[in-house]
């Protein structure tokens, strides 16, 4: 049986979230994987078969993107059991594009991994699929 995706709403989301995540406090460049990641996701360096990648590549908004989706966004655990946090910005922070063709705008930002601070980023994504989506807990949207 495929396990489905599972989403908690910003009050339901600390019962559930991973311990030990400090994303405040954590270098989000500090590893090579997430140097090459924030690079991916900001300043690619080459087209991938599919890459979200921010429309300020500063670190500084990088960082900012980060801090928000972790302190104001759904938790979301995937079918592996990834726990991720999904905050809707309210605006265009970036794009999707598929072997460098654009393909979708993207208002969201998916934090990943947020309890490894080695492993820890973020990248673009479009929020459209979370407009449908209750919290498994309380029932109310997630997407508020």
């Amino acid at each position: 049986m495929k396990s489905t995706t599972t989403y908690y709403c910003y009050d339901c989301a600390p019962a559930h979230a991973p311990s030990g995540t400090s994303i405040a406090a954590s270098n989000l460049t500090r590893s090579v994987e997430q140097l090459k990641s924030f690079i991916r996701h900001t300043v690619p360096t080459r087209p991938y078969q599919i890459n979200s990648v921010f429309d300020d590549p500063g670190f500084q908004k990088y960082s900012q993107y980060i801090v928000n989706s972790a302190a104001s966004g759904c938790l979301e655990i995937d079918h592996r059991g990834r726990h991720n946090y999904v905050w809707i910005a309210g605006e265009t922070v970036g794009a999707t594009y598929s072997n460098g063709s654009f393909v979708t705008s993207c208002d969201a930002v998916k934090l990943v991994l947020p309890y490894d601070d080695q492993r820890v980023h973020a990248y673009p994504t479009a929020s459209g699929d979370l407009s449908s989506r209750t919290c498994a807990d309380c029932g109310r949207p997630v997407a508020r």
